[in-house]
Parts: structure tokens; C-alpha cells; sequence
């Protein structure tokens, strides 16, 4: 009995295992058929696309699976609009280089001048429009309720998979080409009933781009309303570093969205970003835009960003990376395509201090699903909230996409000018020390103040004419004072004894000491009144009316800087000059400018007038090596500093701004030079005009003949280095 049912055993394990065999041989030769018969379709339908659309895709050793399909590398080739120049290249690669041999191969220039990305979405925007009204008809298509589509649609797999070795996107044909988009190890998953694609890359890179690694995604449709998706996030590294964005629009593109996230700032993102603003690798950011078709022309846009950790590099800034920064920001509005105006109807600009813990920690935290999450308080911060309208300037190809989507009925008149009204929210004083960069002003951030500041500020200016600006400060309330000062800075030290240590360009430091105790230190009653007058007008006309520093010195500066496009004037008061010489280094950087004026300001409420004019007159550079008023009446002219001429004082203020090179005018003739006589009567008048000495003086200075010491003691110690 036992050997019996033994050998039924055995017979139904054979039946089995044969009934399976066969299974799988069947199944083998209805996938394979499946398979080839899938691919004649797709062969079928991409013939059929390429007929409505022009759109040629051409690949090499193709090989099928079981719903997967493998390319050693597929070339989509996307014509060209009616418009495109077609002698137009694209110099970052060419069609016969294999950018899957590595990041090296590929290293294209962002805004190639022989194209852009913009000037070739304008060309091959047809062929897209297209394509997708294809896709969005095919995924429309009723379905084929006959059996046997059904029961291989209950077969075969939901998804079908695509491997690619190197996939690339060209606009053109295949001998003439611009390039537009390439991936390596690209790996495709589509599925079956729905319309959606998902992708992996290992590398890509689009036109005007930087290269990326590790970058997944998908593209969505939805035939129904015509609104497609595409998403692409960055793998994680092991330090949470990665990057997601987000776009969705419809086929008319009635609305857009762009939702931009990450741990880190993604290559290509950075290079947008420009040689000034410099990411570091724990730089986090969110970025989302909004547009919206208002009736048939007009343009509204609501853009919101964040950014956490970024840095300046400037050599004009500061001597080093400037950070970390942080910026929020908010910004909504419209746009006026026919007239290129912008309105702005809200901006809000927050710059919050830095937060209290390390970037990586924060990036442990926050980085599970890209979803943009700052842990901590960020306060204080600097808020301000703008409105303005004025022309936006596009390039030709940006304005040429823009008005292809939202084609204005007539071209109107762009307005001349730039309207913005600021509102700077009430802020503690403090605040404003901390969210400066402690690198940008070092000195600041040894300061505790007290108080709070806010105000109202009406800024115009002409778009071509940015010199003709009209700016008003209104309702504006400053209360800040300092209650913690470093004790280097301390305002009873400029009260005493103050020794420093300077020296001309190209020529040793030397220490000058300014007390009593210098034969050559003036104090302010010894010094000519004449100097006195002359120096303010020249250097800070209103200087006995505030208190260090001033908006009117800055604003001529600006003024006449951007009259000549370029750094003319640094509109620095006295005071101002004081605390570079005394304090600060000479580099010109924004780092010393900020430090300046912080330090004016302080010093400016706690010391005399009479006390910086005295400290400013003996420490100011004459000529190569040569500080303080005493030393230089006494080696120009042979004279006490009490007893300058006016004439004697015009030539001495003259030679501030430029010591060294001016000298010259003393040492090629003896005499002042044309030139630099016309400096001094050109003073001289301006101080007529501002009602700083009287015609009788005036006349009398310019028929005043200047003689300088009879000896060559001058010449020798300021001319050794000056052609004669």
C-alpha cells in the first residue's frame, strides 16, 4: 500500500514538473511573440509619430526581454522651426563625441554666444507643442474592450522598462546639429495605464547647463485636462546633500508652476548664479514660481525663495568669501509683454541673522523627502517690503519665447522710468549687526547696540540715465546707540595719546606719533584757519553739521560714480577718512567701507569737532611719506602750520586725494603745473560759491604767487622717484 501511493506520488510530481515546463516554454514563446510583436508597434507608432510631428528617433543595438527593452544608445533628432538659423551652431560638444565616457567630455559654457537654451526652445517649440497634443490624443483614446487585448493586457506586466546606454536629444538633422539634452545609463520605466514615465540617470546635462549625477524623476500627463508634470530629484549623498524641482504646466501654458528644493546647491543652478554668489556645500535653498495668463495679454507671477548658507566672493567686497548669508523673499506682480513693464505689487525681502547650530546638522534633519524645513529661530532679521513698477529689460530670444505664449495685440511705449517705495520694517539695532556677515564687517560684531530703526524710502530713476535718480527718506526713525564698545575702540581713546603706524605706497611703514610731544603735531589752535575753511569744503562740506557721517557726501559720490561708470568718488566725510587712516587698512574693498562708516558713526557722537579736524590734519598723507599738516607746511613752504596762506592751504588740501601722484606738480617746475593750478583756482571758486571767503579773498588768492622752501631739502626727500 505504502509503495503504491509512493508511486502515485511520483506520477503527479512528474505531471506537475512537465505541466510546468510546458508552461514555461509557453510562456517563453507568447513573451517572445509578445515582445516582437510589441516591438513592431512601437516601430509602427514611431513611424507614425514621425509623420505628424518630424520627430526622427534612431537607435542601436536594440534587444527585447520580457516587457523590457535594452539600447546600446538612442539619438532623438527634433526639427526646427520655419525661423531657426540654420548656420547657427552649438560649440559645447558635437554629435560624433560620446558623452557617456565621462563629465570630462562634456564641459559646455552657460550662454554659449553661437546659441541658448531660449533661442532653441524658440526654435524647436512647434515640434514640442506637437508632440505632446500626440501624447495627450493617444492617452485619450478609448480603450479596446475585444477579449483578447484584454486578457494581454491582464498578462503582460504594468510597466514597461527601457535601458539605455546613452540616450541624446539634437535639433536639427544628423550632419548639422545644436545639441540639446544627453543621459548615460538612462534608465526608463513607463507605465501601462497610466500615462506617466519615470526615469534614472546616472549622468545628464541639458544645453547651458552643467553636468548632474545620480538624477531621478518622472513626466506625468493628464489627458483630460492637459496639465503635465515633471519632477527630478538628486540620490542623497552620505551627507544628505541632494536637489529636487518640480514643473507643471498645461499644453497652452495658462498656468506654470516651478517648485525648486534641495540640501545643496545642484551645479547647474549654481553656474545661474553667476562668479558672485557662491554656494557651498551646505547650501540650502527652496524656490517656487507661479505664472498666470491674466486675459489675453498680461502676465501675473508669485515667486517665494528661501536661502540658507550662501556666500559672496568679490575681490572688491572683501579679501575673502563673504557669509554665510541667509534671504527670504517673497514677490508677486505682472507683466505687461507689450509695453515690458513690471509691476510690482508686493516684495517682501527678509535677511535673517544666522541661525545657532551647524548646516549639517540641519541638513540631517530636513532632508527625507526634499521637503524645505528650517528647525530654530532665525530672528533677528532685516524685513523690507517693496512696491514698484518700471521697464524690464529681456534679451532678444527671452523676449521672443515670452511673446510667442502670451502675444501681445499692439507694441506700447515702455515707461522711462523705475518707481519702487520701500517700507524697512521697525528693527532692532542689533539685528542689523548680526545679520552682516561677521567676515564682511569683522569690527561691527564687537558691538552691542540698543535702540531700533525704521523707515520709508521713494527711490525714481530713468532706466538709460541711472545717475538722474531722485531718492527720499521719509518717516524714518534711527535711535540706535551703542551700549557695549571693544575697548580698542573706545571713544576716551581718542581723547589722548594716539600713535600709529602708516607709510606711502611702495615705501616703508613709519610710526607717527600724535601728541605734543612731536615737534611736528599741530593742535587745532595752531592750525591755520585757512587750512580749516579749505579743508571742509573740499573734503565734507557739511562736516560741522553732523555727526560723522552723512547721506548727502554718499549720494553725490554715487552719483558721479555712475555719471562715469565707474569708482570715481567714495563720498567718505572726515570722519570717515579718520577711521581709515587710524584704524583700518587702505584696501578698497566694501568690507573697509562698511567698517568706515560704522565706525564714523560711533566716533562721530563721542568726539568734538575740533578734536577729528586736529587728528585728520596729523595723520593725513602730504606726499610720499609725508603725515600731518606740521610736517608738510614745514617741507613745502619753510613755514609754521599756524601761519599758511590761503593759496599755501588750496595747494596742500589739493594733494589728499592722490599724495603721491600729485606731488608731481611740486616737483617738475617748482611751481604748481597747469594743471594742477586749475584744481586749485577750481577750490578756490567753490569756496566763493559756498560763501566760504569773499571775492576780495578770492582775487587776491588767485594772483598769489606760492614760494616754496628755497632749499632742495623738499626735493630731495619728495622727488628722489618722480621724473623732473
Amino acid at each position: 500500500m505504502q509503495k503504491l501511493l509512493l508511486r502515485y506520488i511520483a506520477r503527479i510530481s512528474f505531471t506537475i514538473a512537465a505541466l510546468t515546463v510546458l508552461a514555461a516554454a509557453l510562456l517563453f514563446l507568447a513573451g517572445r511573440q509578445l515582445n516582437r510583436e510589441a516591438a513592431s508597434r512601437l516601430e509602427n507608432r514611431l513611424h507614425a509619430l514621425q509623420e505628424k510631428t518630424g520627430i526622427k528617433i534612431l537607435g542601436k543595438e536594440f534587444s527585447t526581454g520580457f516587457s523590457s527593452f535594452r539600447l546600446r544608445s538612442l539619438k532623438i533628432i527634433l526639427p526646427k522651426g520655419p525661423s531657426a538659423n540654420k548656420s547657427r551652431r552649438l560649440t559645447v560638444g558635437s554629435s560624433d563625441r560620446n558623452p557617456a565616457a565621462g563629465s570630462s567630455d562634456r564641459n559646455p559654457a552657460v550662454g554659449s554666444s553661437d546659441q541658448n537654451p531660449m533661442n532653441l526652445l524658440h526654435q524647436i517649440e512647434p515640434t514640442l507643442k506637437s508632440l505632446l497634443r500626440e501624447l495627450q490624443s493617444i492617452s485619450a483614446a478609448p480603450e479596446n474592450t475585444s477579449l483578447i487585448p484584454r486578457i494581454a493586457r491582464w498578462i503582460l506586466p504594468k510597466r514597461v522598462v527601457f535601458d539605455i546606454d546613452h540616450i541624446e536629444i539634437l535639433a536639427g538633422n544628423e550632419t548639422a546639429t545644436n545639441w540639446i539634452f544627453h543621459a548615460s545609463d538612462f534608465h526608463v520605466r513607463i507605465d501601462r495605464r497610466t500615462p506617466r514615465l519615470n526615469f534614472h540617470a546616472r549622468e545628464l546635462q541639458l544645453t547651458g547647463f552643467l553636468l548632474e549625477s545620480q538624477v531621478s524623476g518622472h513626466v506625468r500627463m493628464w489627458p483630460k485636462t492637459g496639465e503635465i508634470e515633471l519632477t527630478a530629484s538628486q540620490t542623497p549623498d552620505s551627507r544628505f546633500h541632494g536637489w529636487g524641482f518640480r514643473i507643471r504646466t498645461e499644453i497652452d501654458v495658462k498656468k506654470f508652476h516651478i517648485h525648486l528644493n534641495g540640501a545643496h546647491m545642484p551645479p547647474s543652478l549654481a553656474s545661474m548664479l553667476g562668479t558672485l554668489i557662491v554656494p557651498s556645500t551646505d547650501t540650502t535653498f527652496e524656490v517656487s514660481l507661479n505664472l498666470k495668463r491674466l486675459g489675453v495679454e498680461m502676465l501675473a507671477f508669485d515667486a517665494t525663495l528661501n536661502f540658507r548658507d550662501l556666500y559672496l566672493r568679490d575681490k572688491n567686497l572683501a579679501a575673502s568669501d563673504v557669509g554665510p548669508l541667509h534671504l527670504d523673499g517673497h514677490l508677486a506682480g505682472s507683466f505687461d509683454p507689450g509695453s515690458s513693464e513690471l509691476i510690482i505689487d508686493h516684495a517682501r525681502v527678509e535677511l535673517p541673522a544666522p541661525i545657532d547650530f551647524e548646516p549639517a546638522q540641519r541638513n540631517l534633519a530636513q532632508r527625507s523627502k526634499y521637503d524645505f524645513e528650517v528647525s530654530g529661530g532665525v530672528e533677528p532679521a532685516v524685513i523690507i517690503n517693496l512696491r514698484g513698477n518700471g521697464p524690464l529689460p529681456l534679451s532678444v530670444d527671452a523676449n521672443r519665447v515670452l511673446t510667442s505664449y502670451f502675444p501681445p495685440k499692439s507694441r506700447r511705449q515702455p515707461p522711462e522710468t523705475w518707481s519702487v517705495q520701500a517700507l524697512v520694517a521697525r528693527t532692532p539695532c542689533q539685528a542689523l549687526v548680526d545679520v552682516v556677515p561677521a567676515k564682511l564687517a569683522p569690527v561691527m560684531h564687537q558691538f552691542e547696540l540698543t535702540g531700533d530703526f525704521m523707515g520709508v524710502v521713494d527711490l525714481k530713476w530713468r532706466l538709460n540715465h541711472p545717475a538722474d535718480f531722485d531718492l527720499k527718506i521719509t518717516h524714518d526713525e534711527f535711535n540706535c546707540a551703542v551700549s557695549k564698545e571693544p575697548g580698542g575702540y573706545a571713544a576716551e581713546n581718542f581723547n589722548g595719546p594716539i600713535k600709529m603706524e602708516r607709510g606711502s605706497r611702495g615705501l616703508p611703514q613709519r610710526d607717527i606719533d600724535l601728541t605734543p610731544q612731536n615737534p611736528a603735531y599741530a593742535p587745532f589752535g595752531g592750525i591755520s584757519r585757512n587750512f580749516i575753511t579749505t579743508v571742509v569744503v573740499a573734503e565734507d562740506t557739511g562736516f560741522w553739521s553732523h555727526k560723522g557721517v552723512t547721506s548727502h557726501s554718499f549720494l553725490d559720490a554715487l552719483r558721479d560714480n555712475l555719471t562715469e561708470g565707474r569708482l570715481t568718488r567714495g563720498g567718505s566725510t572726515i570722519t570717515m577718512q579718520l577711521v581709515k587712516n587710524l584704524l583700518l587698512s587702505p584696501e578698497r574693498t566694501a568690507s573697509r567701507k562698511v567698517q568706515e562708516f560704522f565706525l564714523a558713526w560711533h566716533l562721530g557722537r563721542k568726539i568734538t569737532h575740533e578734536r577729528i579736524l586736529e587728528l585728520y590734519a596729523n595723520a593725513a598723507e602730504f606726499g610720499p611719506n609725508v603725515f600731518g599738516i606740521g610736517e608738510a607746511a614745514d617741507l613745502y613752504f619753510g613755514k609754521k602750520t599756524a601761519d599758511l596762506t590761503l593759496k599755501e592751504s588750496v595747494f596742500l588740501v589739493n594733494l589728499l586725494p592722490a599724495p603721491v601722484t600729485r606731488v608731481q606738480a611740486f616737483c617738475r617746475r617748482y611751481q604748481p603745473t597747469e594743471n594742477f593750478t586749475k584744481l586749485m583756482n577750481d577750490l578756490l571758486l567753490r569756496m566763493h560759491t559756498l560763501k566760504r571767503i569773499s571775492m576780495a579773498q578770492l582775487a587776491q588768492a588767485r594772483a598769489e604767487k606760492i614760494f616754496f622752501r628755497s632749499d632742495d631739502a623738499a626735493r630731495e626727500k619728495l622727488c628722489l622717484k618722480v621724473s623732473t
